[in-house]
């Protein structure tokens, strides 16, 4: 996934960076998929 889509596990030291992707281990997937969810959800609610 993109780098700035996983900024919150980058800074726990969570993912592998290379070559401006960052790779997430399958167990931190969801959060990456729920901040998405959100954003999207308060982009519609508003």
């Amino acid at each position: 996934i993109p780098f700035a889509d996983a900024l919150d596990l980058f800074r726990g030291r969570k993912v592998y960076l290379e070559d401006g992707f960052a790779y997430v281990p399958l167990k931190d997937i969801v959060a990456i998929i729920l901040n998405e969810f959100r954003a999207k959800l308060s982009k519609a609610l508003a």
